[in-house]
């Protein structure tokens, strides 16, 4: 079985984060930026302007996302909305159940699939 392991993004973890998010769907065009920019922003943007976006996001902390690593290579990314957290528009994340975080959206690459989800499946 693959070796997988989970971290925080971070500053030091960019290119690994880029990794994960251009293996595939729309991770590379989004950086994950479609939850947190308003339709109208989000439209007005370019791919390097929301990769910059991530990146202020990143180098500010705390983390805003997870990245997912199979044998050492960046396989995986996962945004976590913390609830009550303000989006664009005037949304709110929902508080679930003890106030847990929620996860969401994520970008899996293609290649590494089957690993992941064989260790999620477990």
């Amino acid at each position: 079985m693959s070796r997988v392991s989970v971290e925080a993004a971070s500053a030091d973890r960019f290119a690994d984060v880029q990794h994960a998010l251009t293996g595939g769907g729309d991770g590379a065009s989004c950086q994950c930026q479609w939850w947190m920019l308003t339709n109208a922003q989000f439209s007005a943007t370019g791919v390097d302007e929301r990769r910059r976006i991530l990146r202020d996001e990143i180098d500010a902390g705390p983390a805003p996302g997870l990245v997912a690593y199979v044998e050492g290579v960046a396989a995986g990314w996962v945004r976590i909305l913390v609830p009550d957290r303000r989006l664009p528009g005037g949304r709110t994340v929902p508080p679930g159940p003890r106030r847990r975080r929620v996860r969401s959206p994520r970008v899996t690459r293609p290649d590494r699939r089957t690993e992941l989800f064989d260790i999620m499946d477990g």
